[in-house]
């Protein structure tokens, strides 16, 4: 795994963490409700961005315009 990856998601470990420690001293909701809420969201974010450029390449519209397009 990579060293951009693993800190991604120890960052929003702590995110959610922090997001459920919030609520609860906020609103009084579940602390574990928000935590699990901001994991998942996580983990969808994280292998959305693995499988982005997956994605990318089969897409003809994420091709970069010509006007953008490096000149060789």
């Amino acid at each position: 795994m990579h060293l951009e990856l693993r800190w991604l998601i120890g960052f929003n470990l702590v995110l959610s963490v922090w997001l459920g420690m919030l609520a609860n001293t906020w609103k009084g909701r579940s602390t574990y409700g928000w935590m699990v809420i901001g994991l998942f969201t996580s983990v969808i974010g994280v292998l959305l961005l693995i499988l982005m450029p997956k994605l990318a390449l089969r897409m003809p519209i994420a091709a970069a315009p010509k006007s953008l397009q490096r000149k060789a």
